[in-house]
């Protein structure tokens, strides 16, 4: 079995131990709290270490491993847990958590690979700004997954999938997944899509555009944005936005000093002092107007209300950062348009990494529900007729380091890469 450690025991390091351990690798987590590690303790392939990465003892224990991915909440932390682990294994493959873009020099100097959780994050607010059609993206090289609630002029409508096949012809695309209330369906060609179901669909990034045009999702360019609370998340994403001509930035805070700080940053920005609930303020700056409102501070709480405080002043597009996965639902509950998950995001990135090391697992699509990438070694034979059990849905083939949507009468090649849909 290839060994994987993990330092760092939180919700990211424990989600990335527990998944790995699925996909029949041995992994270790090691952690200073003992409280953290207990219910990872009696999961089997996991073996939980209470003691502290920053002391060569501890990493002694593991300076067998393969795989190291060091995520704690201190960048500084993750850099010196980084040099002792490659001062006493030189080869081992290393990926660190870092938020400061400054700590990317460090790839270099240490042999390591550094994830910048806070540039991802902001990557994918852009990515919400590019395709407003989508209320969430994953990226799977050069395969695009958005997500997608039926409305009542949805192509989707009240027809089989099978029915769909003129427009699959003329776009390659998949729907990968169906939420259906809480429950989630692996689509078949007699599977009936509903008012209200969430749809999952896969289509190669170079088709997006024309995909969007055969369903009807084609939506007015984004060309103005408000952006409330003051955050990491906040400023690299408005770092981004201020090199964009095309879109308007409204940026409202309460703190005189914030709002100076933003305008002398960035130049193209519009910064107001004010409360983010004044009513009055947002009206008479075209709230109601505008085409997407961000919700990016600290506070997961404060961020919530506010969207539904601008919703209910005729916000259509709302997105508002939240920190802990337990606050999905809750934003889906209440009709937010979109989120982004900071931890989700690097451990997305993180499945891309390992990807590469020939480690199946790819990204998380919703809890419990995974894409693994799977090495097909059988006879060739059509899509329509290749059963896997490992996979429930195979969503795209990659070959001769192409990745493309397959048809039911694609061939299936042997040393073809079939990115598989599983429900554990």
């Amino acid at each position: 079995l290839m060994k994987i450690c993990i330092v760092g025991a939180g919700v990211v390091g424990s989600f990335v131990a527990q998944t790995l351990a699925r996909g029949n690798y041995e992994v270790a987590i090691l952690d200073i709290n003992e409280a953290l590690l207990e219910k990872l303790s009696l999961k089997p392939n996991i073996l939980t270490l209470n003691c502290d990465a920053r002391e060569i003892s501890c990493l002694e224990k593991v300076k067998d491993y393969d795989l190291f991915v060091v995520l704690t909440d201190s960048d500084e932390t993750n850099l010196t847990v980084a040099g002792l682990i490659k001062a006493l294994n030189p080869l081992a493959r290393t990926v660190v958590k870092i938020s400061r873009r400054d700590y990317k020099l460090f790839d270099e100097l240490l042999k390591l690979q550094t994830v910048d959780i806070v540039d991802k994050t902001a990557e994918a607010l852009c990515g919400l700004v590019d395709y407003p059609f989508a209320q969430s993206l994953w990226n799977l090289g050069d395969i695009l997954i958005f997500r997608k609630k039926v409305a009542l002029d949805s192509v989707f409508h009240n027809r089989k999938l099978k029915d769909l096949k003129p427009l699959r012809e003329e776009v390659p695309f998949t729907v990968v997944l169906i939420r259906r209330g809480g429950q989630y369906l692996i689509p078949g060609g007699e599977t009936e899509i509903k008012l209200g179901d969430i749809l999952y669909i896969a289509v190669e990034r170079q088709n997006v555009e024309k995909l969007v045009k055969v369903l009807k999702l084609q939506e007015n360019p984004v060309k103005e944005i408000f952006i409330f609370g003051y955050s990491k998340y906040a400023d690299r994403f408005m770092e981004k936005l201020n090199l964009r001509k095309d879109i308007k930035v409204k940026f409202v805070h309460p703190d005189y000093k914030v709002c100076e700080e933003v305008s002398q940053k960035y130049e193209n920005i519009l910064a107001f002092q004010g409360e983010p609930t004044d009513e009055e303020l947002l009206k008479a700056e075209g709230i109601d107007k505008t085409d997407y409102v961000f919700c990016l501070s600290d506070n997961e709480e404060n961020n919530i209300v506010l969207a539904v405080f601008t919703k209910n002043l005729g916000v259509e597009k709302n997105c508002v950062l939240i920190k802990l996965p337990q606050f999905e639902r809750l934003v889906e509950n209440l009709k937010i348009y979109s989120y982004v998950l900071p931890k989700k995001i690097f451990v997305s990135y993180i499945y891309s990494y390992l990807r590469e090391e020939n480690i199946t697992e790819v990204t998380e699509l919703e809890e419990g529900i995974n894409i693994y990438k799977i090495h097909y070694q059988g006879e060739e034979k059509p899509l329509q007729k290749l059963k896997l059990k490992e996979c429930n849905l195979i969503i795209a083939v990659e070959r001769e380091g192409k990745t493309f949507i397959p048809k039911g009468s694609t061939l299936i090649q042997k040393g073809d890469y079939l990115y598989c849909l599983r429900i554990n």
